[in-house]
Order: C-alpha cells, then sequence, then structure tokens
C-alpha cells in the first residue's frame, strides 16, 4: 500500500521555496542569496528532525526519548552553506562605494569615458600600474625594450617610431590620453597589428606616465574577472579609432575631441592633460544604482538566453591564438633583452 507522507513544516517550506526561486533569478547575487537562504533553512529543518505541517516547527514524534537529529544533512549543509554565504559577502562587497584619490579619480574618469569602466574595475587595473616621470629628451622605450611595457600618457607628449621588414617609419608625436606600445594590446584577443620588429619611445616634453608590466597586462587578460578584460578591448580599440580619427584634415584644425566631441584644450598639444581626465562627471554620465524592486524585476529570467556561458576571450580559437602569438613574442623579446644585457655586462667586465 502507497502511504503519503506529511507536508513539510515551515522550514521545509522555506527551503523548498528559496530553492525555486534560484531557478527563475538569473542575476548571480539573489541566486546566491537564495541558496544560501535554502541551505540555512535546511539545516535548521535537519536540526529539528524534519517537521510535518502539523508539528510546523520542530519534531516531537519521539517524545521523552529526545530530539530527533539528522545528522549527515546537517554536516552536507554545514559543508555547502559558508560556500554560498561567502559568494554572497563577495557581490556585496562589489557594490559597496569604492572612492580614490584625486590622482586615481582622474584616472578613472578617463577610463570610464573611454570604456565604461567602473570603479572597481579601476581599482583591479591600477593597482599594480606605476607612475612615472620622465623629463624632456629621455627615452622611455629603446630597441631592446619592446613588449615589456605598457604606458598611459596622462600629461606630456612622446615621439615614437618602429621599424619593421628593415624599414624605419616617421617619427610621431602621442599625447595625454594616447597608450603605447599597442602591440600589447593584442594580449586582449583583438588581432590590432602594430607588427614592427623594433619600437623606440622618448619624451618630447616632461611627462607623467602610467605604466604596466607585460605581465600584469597578461594576468588582466586571463586570470581577473570577465569585464576586466572586456573593458580593456573596449579602451584599446577606442584610442585606435581616435587616433585615425585625428589624421583627417578637419580634425588637424582642433587637434583632438574629448568623448563629448569638444575640443580638448590648447594646451594639449603642449603635453597639457585631456579634458577626459579633469572635466567633472557630469549628471547625463552618472550610474544610477536600481531599486529593490527594478533589481529583482530585471533579475527575473527563468529562461537563460542563447549563448550564457560563452566567454569573451576563450582559451581557444582565433581570440586565443592572437593572445597565444603576443605572449610568444614577448618572451622572445624578454630573451633577446637578457642576452643584450648579459653582452653588455661581459663587454664591461672585460
Amino acid at each position: 500500500m502507497t502511504v503519503l507522507a506529511n507536508s513539510a513544516g515551515l522550514w521545509g517550506q522555506l527551503s523548498n521555496l528559496t530553492f525555486f526561486l534560484c531557478a527563475v533569478f538569473s542575476d548571480i547575487l539573489p541566486i546566491r542569496v537564495c541558496l544560501t537562504l535554502g541551505y540555512l533553512f535546511l539545516l535548521i529543518s535537519a536540526l529539528t528532525g524534519f517537521p510535518d505541517f502539523k508539528q510546523i516547527f520542530f519534531n516531537d514524534s519521539l517524545g521523552d526519548a529526545g530530539p530527533l537529529y539528522f545528522v549527515d544533512t546537517a554536516v552536507w549543509c554545514c559543508l555547502t552553506l559558508p560556500f554560498h554565504a561567502y559568494a554572497v559577502f563577495r557581490c556585496l562587497q562589489d557594490e559597496m562605494k569604492i572612492t580614490f584619490d584625486e590622482d586615481t579619480e582622474k584616472v578613472w574618469r578617463f577610463f570610464y569615458r573611454r570604456s565604461g569602466m567602473g570603479r572597481l574595475e579601476l581599482r583591479r587595473v591600477i593597482k599594480n600600474a606605476s607612475w612615472v616621470t620622465v623629463k624632456k629628451g629621455e627615452t622611455i622605450i629603446d630597441g631592446n625594450r619592446n613588449l615589456q611595457y605598457f604606458f598611459l600618457i596622462v600629461e606630456g607628449v612622446i615621439e615614437f617610431s618602429s621599424k619593421y621588414q628593415g624599414i624605419t617609419s616617421t617619427p610621431r608625436q602621442l599625447r595625454s590620453g594616447d597608450f603605447f606600445d599597442m602591440k600589447l594590446g593584442n594580449l586582449f584577443g583583438v588581432n590590432l597589428g602594430f607588427n614592427h620588429d623594433v619600437f623606440h619611445a622618448c619624451a618630447s616634453t616632461d611627462c607623467t606616465l602610467l605604466m604596466w608590466s607585460f605581465d600584469d597586462m597578461n594576468a588582466m587578460a586571463t586570470q581577473e574577472a570577465p569585464a576586466i578584460s572586456s573593458y580593456w578591448r573596449s579602451m584599446i580599440l577606442f584610442s585606435v579609432s581616435h587616433e585615425l580619427n585625428r589624421l583627417h584634415e578637419g580634425m588637424t584644425l582642433v587637434g583632438a575631441e574629448d568623448t563629448q566631441n569638444i575640443a580638448e584644450d590648447p594646451s594639449w598639444m603642449q603635453g597639457g592633460i585631456s579634458r577626459d581626465f579633469t572635466r567633472p562627471i557630469q549628471a547625463e554620465e552618472q550610474l544610477k544604482a536600481p531599486g529593490i524592486l527594478p533589481f529583482l524585476w530585471r533579475s527575473f529570467g527563468p529562461f537563460p538566453p542563447k549563448g550564457l556561458r560563452h566567454h569573451t576571450l576563450p582559451i581557444s580559437g582565433i581570440q586565443a591564438r592572437t593572445r597565444i602569438a603576443a605572449l610568444s613574442k614577448a618572451q622572445i623579446a624578454r630573451k633577446n633583452q637578457i642576452m643584450v644585457e648579459a653582452r653588455n655586462a661581459t663587454f664591461v667586465d672585460n
């Protein structure tokens, strides 16, 4: 004879409800919150003997024999619950307000305007960056240090040239808001090219630069949250197109424009800082946090869209090939640099 068990009590019903809600949300935060609550209610249910709807809170069916515990279920809940709770903590911490010092705030405004990068991602991007001051006439990158560093010009003017297939390019200038050596941008999966054999850059004025090592750029491309590499791709593509637009004859009359299509200050041509660093964030540029109900409604998504798990920088395929090729070239350049330095050291000793 088939016997139907009584319906679960309060803790069991709450556990089932929160596990169900995991299936109807698409945002990782409410999913993890529901999983945390689900395992918490399941743990309480196991420690109260899985009461049914008549007992509601506590299973006292054994009477004087003592309380009833389901140890295996409680152990599994204790093992699983901390991981979900930590994920909730991590997600909530990511949404906390982040403040920067004045210099870092300028850098964030620049990255935000040109790539959409948030404060959390900028904090990681600038974590291992170094502020570098270069005097007029000093060499920044010589032919023996190719592909080892990536620079952002905050203030100043630099002049660069490159050699490819034995042909040296005409020297050109870069100013505030420009990056170099753009060949390192290939690490983020877009085949930008810039296949020079030698790259040389020197300061035409006193310069303030932000510098990242090759290893840090590679880590941001492969080992950090996917949003960071996506923002970097947007930034690099913006920079390439921005420089290309400046080549138009009409644009040479004003020098360059900022992200609001307003001409840069005339001092920009002599090395002044770009308006995208200094101009305060305007009302129309502000990110507005949604209320709790709009957030939950936007997070509602029981049917995932196609391609949900697809990554913007996969471990195989054309983008991965581009990144790996850039990595290989940088490693070869590094070995060549070490060999040159070793030969120079030997020559000096002799």
